[in-house]
């Protein structure tokens, strides 16, 4: 068992690092990519807003309850949520720590269950992606104890 798990993540990438007992080295386990979250709204939908009559010659347009873009989001945070609960479930961390973008971060937050909240021990609000794993390492150690 890893004593703790370290996902990074934005809305559209995803990657899944574990830190072994004392050790200082963190090692990637996963990379997740969600393309459809970086695809313009447009691209997404495909059809536009039906529409409908109202009294007299007034006409008007539906639109959707959420935004596409929000949706894929809500998606890949959804992804992410189920796999962090099977690890769980799994006994493959004792602890975790979400480093996200300040928005995605609160979608993921909103999706997982009490049991892997009840292991989530550090939240960053910061988008690290784009490091590596040493990278990730120097930038952790300056925001919270790894």
């Amino acid at each position: 068992m890893t004593d703790k798990w370290i996902l990074v993540a934005n809305a559209a990438h995803a990657a899944l690092f574990a830190k072994p007992g004392r050790s200082r080295r963190l090692r990637l386990l996963q990379e997740f990519t969600h393309p459809a979250s970086r695809k313009k709204a447009v691209d997404l939908v495909t059809d536009r807003n039906g529409r409908y009559e109202a009294t007299g010659n007034t006409h008007g347009a539906f639109t959707s309850a959420t935004e596409p873009k929000r949706t894929e989001m809500m998606h890949f945070a959804r992804e992410l949520a189920g796999m962090l609960e099977h690890g769980r479930a799994t006994n493959q961390y004792q602890r975790l720590v979400l480093v996200a973008s300040p928005h995605f971060l609160g979608m993921l937050l909103g999706r997982l269950t009490p049991g892997v909240q009840a292991l989530l021990s550090d939240t960053v609000k910061k988008d690290f992606t784009g490091f590596d794993a040493g990278g990730l390492s120097a930038q952790l150690s300056r925001l919270i104890v790894v």
